[in-house]
């Protein structure tokens, strides 16, 4: 079990003592903090893996909290809280909340959650920026790719967060609603017709016969699944 230091930012003191707890126990590192200022600025340091955020906190709630925070940081964030409106989880993936889960909730599914993460993170930073694909050379970081035409085609930031999303989790399939959750963040007007649309274009730069694709290949009802063979 990989550990972690995490940042608790929770004011409930029975819920945090528990928390807390549980992931001492766990073996991983516990900061908790009470109020959103201080959450914020415990964040600010950079010395944390992850952080488990209340929204409805003292002088600064989470979602002003990760507002703020993600201007600088990217620190995986995991909210928790009593609010269930799908408005409030659309907001907090708006801010790019990496999950949600609403209590009151089992700390076993919490921890689970938490290992969950911190693998998909470890995974995401362990990636190669750049990689070759039926001859076709990505390069995440320069945001290009050289297409089977032998064509340079700039990739906008989305296009790059699914190909590395599908790249991380190759032979395996990625469902549409990671997708949306991961790449998109449920932001307006985005639906599984805009997943079509950019698994379209990949096919187009990539595939021999985009009609016929042996590469970014359709699990239908499910998601995507980018088939890949080890040289």
């Amino acid at each position: 079990m990989q550990k972690a230091k995490i940042l608790l930012v929770e004011d409930d003191a029975f819920l945090g003592a528990s928390i807390s707890e549980s992931l001492q126990i766990e073996g991983h590192q516990v900061d908790w903090v009470k109020d959103g200022n201080l959450g914020l600025d415990a964040a600010k340091t950079g010395l944390h893996d992850l952080m488990l955020l209340d929204i409805m906190l003292p002088h600064k709630n989470g979602l002003e909290v990760l507002k703020e925070l993600r201007k600088t940081s990217n620190i995986p964030t995991i909210f928790l809280t009593a609010r269930t409106t799908q408005e409030d989880k659309v907001e907090g993936l708006k801010l790019q909340a990496d999950d949600y889960i609403t209590k009151p909730f089992h700390l076993e599914e919490l921890l689970l959650r938490i290992q969950n993460l911190l693998r998909r993170q470890s995974k995401s930073e362990t990636i190669a920026s750049a990689f070759s694909l039926n001859h076709c050379d990505i390069d995440l970081q320069a945001h290009t790719i050289r297409t089977v035409d032998g064509k340079i085609e700039v990739l906008s930031e989305k296009e790059v967060r699914l190909l590395r999303l599908l790249f991380t989790n190759k032979n395996n399939v990625v469902t549409r609603e990671d997708i949306l959750n991961l790449v998109w963040g449920y932001e307006q007007g985005s639906n599984t017709r805009s997943i079509d649309n950019m698994i379209l274009k990949f096919r187009k730069w990539i595939e021999i016969n985009p009609s016929e694709p042996k590469y970014i290949l359709s699990i239908r009802g499910v998601g995507y699944l980018l088939h890949w063979e080890e040289k």
